[in-house]
């Protein structure tokens, strides 16, 4: 029965594990550049751009099981995937702001790499986080990595 099931959802729970993984990268790449005194702002780009890294190579590797190494798709799956994740970045980033200027009131603090953190900002990054998983399963499944009716990976995915 657990087999079963785990062949029926092996996309999605690939796609939680290595989200969670890539969300583990998104935030050790944030709270660090925060504990060395980078702003939030920059603290979330930098953190995109290593997350975006590794959620690439898993995603189509494992997840997707894109098997094309044609030069001309792989740089369109790349470049959609990049662009992809630019309309999440901008999210978090709209969601970062909401809860850092207007939720994050309290004192409550979380201790992380020898700081003190606010526990509002933790939250915020936390609640931005679903909403980015959310949104890049739905744009890779639908968008890039998507499937023939024969299983293969699209050869053409801006087609």
């Amino acid at each position: 029965m657990i087999k079963d099931f785990i062949k029926r959802h092996k996309e999605i729970i690939l796609y939680v594990f290595f989200g969670f993984l890539t969300t583990v990268v998104s935030y050790v790449s944030y709270f660090f550049c925060k504990a060395i005194g980078i702003r939030y702002e920059i603290a979330t780009v930098i953190a995109w751009i290593c997350s975006v890294l590794f959620a690439f190579v898993t995603n189509k590797l494992f997840v997707f099981e894109s098997k094309s190494s044609k030069t001309k798709t792989v740089a369109k799956e790349i470049t959609m995937f990049f662009g992809g994740r630019i309309v999440s970045l901008l999210l978090e980033l709209l969601i970062m702001k909401i809860g850092m200027d207007f939720i994050h009131a309290g004192r409550l603090t979380l201790f992380a790499f020898g700081r003190d953190l606010p526990l509002g900002e933790f939250l915020t990054k936390t609640v931005a986080g679903i909403v980015v998983l959310v949104t890049n399963y739905i744009i890779s499944k639908f968008m890039i990595f998507r499937k023939k009716k024969g299983g293969d990976t699209d050869e053409n995915p801006c087609d």
